[in-house]
């Protein structure tokens, strides 16, 4: 009876998991209206920022319902929030670098060159805008769905499925296969697996701007960076065609470290951040 019970539960955990992925892709889809009615240069903030309010205030229903709390989720902020946030950017800054500097050295060496001198005004923005993106994606699948399933499947298991669903959602807004099971999907089990050792939310946003802003500083984005990355004629081909692939264990090493990484006694037994 027990046993039955318990997978008639987990069975519940996961449609609710699958409901909230749905309700999430509903909330994007209808904040991207202001979005197209916004600035430019503000478009990704209005996106980030509404869809993020609305996502936390469809958590904080579900944690009611469930007679859960924030606490949980990772939900709650305190002072040290602000320090765990430029902590986890500190690391995404690291992991891009590295990968950047294997990639040089396995592959051809690469050369950077100045792309443009962005001004005070568009650093900001730049960040705020992948500062509101990285709250609302964290928010959307390292909180509620992450620890939900974590509490049915387990760690590994929970981790891997939402970081399957986070890539799926990429190629929902036409990432390529390649990009999607290269990079999203490993760089989703690194935020999956650092929300849970920081236990919040804090560590993983830090860590997922900085990895955006350092690929817009290399110009990898939509819009000119700070320089342009380029190599050697006889190199292009090679680095085109395997920087993923150097990418990926370095990225997967981080993962692997920050699982392992021993936690202070004030960190292991406080859920809050």
């Amino acid at each position: 009876m027990s046993n039955t019970h318990s997978v008639h539960a987990s069975a519940r955990a996961i449609v609710r998991v699958f409901a909230f992925v749905v309700a999430y892709f509903l909330i994007m889809y209808a904040a991207s209206v202001p979005k197209g009615m916004a600035p430019r240069r503000v478009a990704d903030i209005v996106w980030g920022g509404l869809t993020s309010i609305a996502v936390y205030m469809l958590t904080r229903f579900l944690l009611l319902n469930e007679q859960r709390t924030r606490r949980e989720l990772g939900l709650e902020f305190d002072k040290r929030s602000a320090a765990r946030l430029l902590g986890g950017a500190a690391i995404g800054f690291a992991v891009y670098g590295l990968s950047v500097v294997t990639i040089s050295l396995t592959l051809g060496p690469l050369r950077l060159s100045p792309a443009s001198a962005p001004d005070a005004t568009t650093w900001m923005l730049i960040i705020a805008s992948f500062l509101a993106l990285s709250c609302m994606e964290e928010l959307g699948f390292r909180a509620y769905p992450l620890r939900t399933l974590i509490r049915v499947l387990g760690v590994w298991p929970a981790q891997l499925s939402v970081a399957v669903l986070f890539g799926l959602t990429h190629l929902i807004f036409g990432w390529t296969w390649q990009s999607v099971v290269m990079g999203v999907i490993p760089s989703g089990l690194l935020f999956g697996v650092m929300a849970v050792r920081s236990n919040g939310l804090a560590m993983p946003i830090g860590l997922h701007a900085a990895l955006n802003i350092a690929q817009w500083i290399l110009s990898a984005k939509d819009t000119p960076g700070v320089w342009t990355v380029s190599t050697d004629p006889a190199h292009t081909a090679r680095v085109t065609a395997f920087a993923p692939w150097v990418a990926l264990p370095v990225t997967l090493l981080a993962t692997v470290i920050i699982a392992k990484w021993p936690l202070r006694r004030e960190v292991a037994n406080d859920s809050t951040d």
